[in-house]
């Protein structure tokens, strides 16, 4: 067996698992396109960091709005969980109820705010999908 022939092509077939072809000098064209394939997946990798965060702050603030509308029928608006749930949320609730006009005895700024969130959270995944 002929080992500088083992060596000869074992090294080309490492050569041509490279992206460029092995008779091609490694250039800057070559560096060039690697850094463009690199910045390409940060900004693919990025659009998908900012896609997974936004539902996630959509699904929270959904849930919290929820967890806060069954705590208002069980617990004295007193709580100290109540009034911290009330801090955490009247920035976004009280805008709408200021618009929305009053019906009674029900609020329907929560569902209101949820329908929002969900509007807002499409528009964000689309705007944010169309980095990749």
């Amino acid at each position: 067996m002929d080992w500088n022939y083992v060596n000869y092509r074992w090294g080309q077939a490492m050569i041509l698992k490279l992206p460029f072809k092995p008779e091609q000098p490694l250039s800057g064209l070559v560096l060039q396109s690697w850094v463009k394939e690199f910045i390409n997946n940060e900004r693919k990798v990025m659009a998908l960091f900012l896609v997974s965060l936004v539902r996630v702050a959509a699904n929270v603030l959904s849930f919290l709005v929820i967890i806060n509308v069954i705590l208002s029928y069980v617990m004295s608006p007193y709580h100290p969980v109540r009034e911290t749930m009330d801090r955490i949320l009247e920035p976004f609730l009280g805008p709408i109820r200021r618009i929305m006009p009053k019906t009674g005895m029900f609020d329907f700024s929560p569902i209101v705010l949820i329908i929002l969130i969900q509007i807002v959270e499409t528009i964000l995944v689309i705007l944010f999908s169309s980095l990749r």
